[in-house]
């Protein structure tokens, strides 16, 4: 009777130690990467965007705007790992405005040089896990600009 308490608890201590383990080791890592996207007027224009929801990335004449975000992400990062912060927020489509009178129509994810391909944006690794990504607007988008409808 007595070896077979002894054997019960013996039992007992092995279960919760290979539970303890157990559970300790299917534990996933976690990785919150972040990174700052900033972007850059060098136009004499303002630029605004025709949907309400992405008013905090207006740009003001020769100025700067920055967005810091964040996301849970994997070991091994890289800047095709991002996407542009207004992805996520617009349809899909874009029209940015240059002053009061020219437009940059439907503007989408595989434009070329678009606020929403993130190939547009020029990165620069800052850390472990962190990227920078600088998107600047030129006289030549506002060349590229056509008149408002």
């Amino acid at each position: 009777m007595e070896q077979k308490t002894i054997w019960m608890r013996y039992l007992t201590f092995g279960l919760i130690i290979s539970s303890i383990l157990l559970f300790i080791s299917c534990r996933k890592t976690h990785f919150l990467n972040s990174g700052e996207f900033v972007f850059v007027n060098k136009t004499n224009y303002n630029i605004t965007y025709d949907q309400v929801n992405l008013q905090k990335f207006n740009v003001v004449a020769n100025g700067i705007t920055v967005f810091p975000t964040s996301f849970d992400g994997g070991k091994d990062l890289n800047p095709a790992s991002y996407l542009s912060p207004l992805m996520g927020l617009s349809s899909g489509l874009v029209n940015i405005q240059f002053g009061a009178n020219k437009c940059l129509l439907k503007q989408n994810q595989n434009s070329e040089n678009s606020i929403l391909n993130i190939k547009s944006f020029v990165s620069e690794k800052l850390g472990i896990g962190k990227y920078k990504f600088t998107y600047t607007f030129t006289d030549a988008d506002y060349n590229r600009a056509v008149t408002c409808p």
